[in-house]
């Protein structure tokens, strides 16, 4: 089999696909909070890993800081859905589900304390 750095693995899990909107919707939901957003813009992430350049000229960890924002401006912008090449979009519907567990149920595990808060190690930017 390919190593994982040039496989396609699928993500989400059963059910429709839901937007950041509704995701913070279930999240506020779920916690019995009134949901409220706030957008910004996706350069934001150019911005602040041109802020940090300098630092990293100096610094292994704000080089790693750089390519994270690199990779999380690519999934706040891209979409995660399947491209249907003949409509020139992308297709919710067309999209597989995988797996047993729903964000939903990982929200709700999380608030009553079933379920831990994941440790995101050298994933976590601040």
């Amino acid at each position: 089999s390919p190593p994982p750095s040039t496989s396609v693995l699928p993500i989400g899990g059963p059910g429709p696909a839901l937007t950041p909107q509704d995701q913070g919707r279930l999240l506020c939901e779920t916690l019995g909070q009134p949901f409220r957003t706030t957008s910004l813009p996706p350069e934001m992430f150019d911005w602040i890993r041109w802020l940090i350049s300098p630092l990293a000229l100096l610094s292994q960890r704000m080089r790693d800081r750089m390519e994270f924002l690199r990779i999380a401006k690519f999934y706040a912008t891209e979409s995660m859905l399947c491209w249907d090449a003949t409509a020139e979009r992308y297709d919710a519907e067309a999209t597989p589900e995988f797996g047993d567990d729903t964000l939903q149920a990982f929200y709700a595990g999380l608030a009553s304390g079933e379920i831990a808060l994941p440790e995101r190690g050298e994933h976590s930017l601040f």
